[in-house]
Parts: C-alpha cells; structure tokens; sequence
C-alpha cells in the first residue's frame, strides 16, 4: 500500500508552527503511477477541484488503497474535507490488489515513478510525502541519495 499527500514545503521544512498533516488538493489535475513502465494500479486519475468538481476517484482510493470498507468509516465527513482543499491519495500496488491481505506477496524489484500535473500553478512550494510499507529500511539523505538496508 502507497499513501500520497501533498503538503506545503515549509510545513515540513522546519516551520514549527505550521501543521506538516495539512494535506492539500492543491488543484491536481493528474496522478499517474507506473512500476516499470506500466500504468499501476489502473489508468491515471483525471480530477478536479474547481467549478466542475470531479475526486470521487480520488476518494475512493482511500478504501480501495487500504482494503478498507467504505461503511466502515464516516464517508460524508472525508468526502466533504475534500473540496474544502484536503485530499490524500491511497494505492495498492500489490501484485494481486489484495494489499491489506494476512498474506505474503513475492518481493519485486524495479522502477516506481509517479507524474502529478496541476490545473493551477501553485504560489507556494509543495512537498510529496509518501507513505509504504516495506519489509526493509529505505532512506533518503538530504543529497538524495538511497540508502537502503534489505534483510533476507
């Protein structure tokens, strides 16, 4: 499972007074995820924030990123935060879709890469935070370089 947010960068750039889980829409109009040059886990959402709105893709990612059921939680409370300018984006990129499972998918390697166009130019700077679960320790220095610790 995957878990995108988009934050204004001095929100997690040192700005203690600034809430860094302030996760904006900030007008996406595109989210494309491709693994290894494949579109993952479907096609790229189209949204929409503005006059038009369209994120009911957007939010339904939440449950289908998750596993979660859309029952099971308070859906007019999020879907209303959405147009309000809070959006989080969730996806599975297991194998089998079936991310949130008791059980063990086969370890993968390769490429991951995600394209985030907007409809407005944005007058502040944005961060991506992402969120996975893995079994091993990626991290990335402020060079960016990879340092990555695989046990097995």
């Amino acid at each position: 499972m995957e878990a995108k947010h988009l934050t204004k960068a001095k929100r997690l750039n040192g700005a203690l007074k600034k809430n860094p889980y302030n996760f904006q829409h900030f007008n996406v109009s595109t989210i494309e995820i491709t693994v290894n040059g494949e579109e993952t886990p479907f096609k790229p959402l189209q949204l929409s924030y503005g006059a038009a709105p369209k994120y009911i893709e957007a939010f339904s990612t939440l449950f289908s990123g998750t596993g979660e059921n859309v029952l099971q939680h308070r859906k007019q409370y999020i879907s209303r935060r959405i147009p309000k300018g809070y959006a989080v984006y969730a996806f599975d990129l297991t194998p089998d879709m079936c991310g949130a499972s008791p059980h063990f998918n086969v370890v993968q390697k390769g490429n991951f890469a995600i394209d985030i166009q907007f409809s407005v130019a944005s007058a502040n700077a944005a961060s991506l935070v992402c969120y996975g679960e893995f079994e091993n320790t990626i991290h990335i220095d402020s060079e960016r370089n990879v340092v990555y610790d695989y046990s097995g």
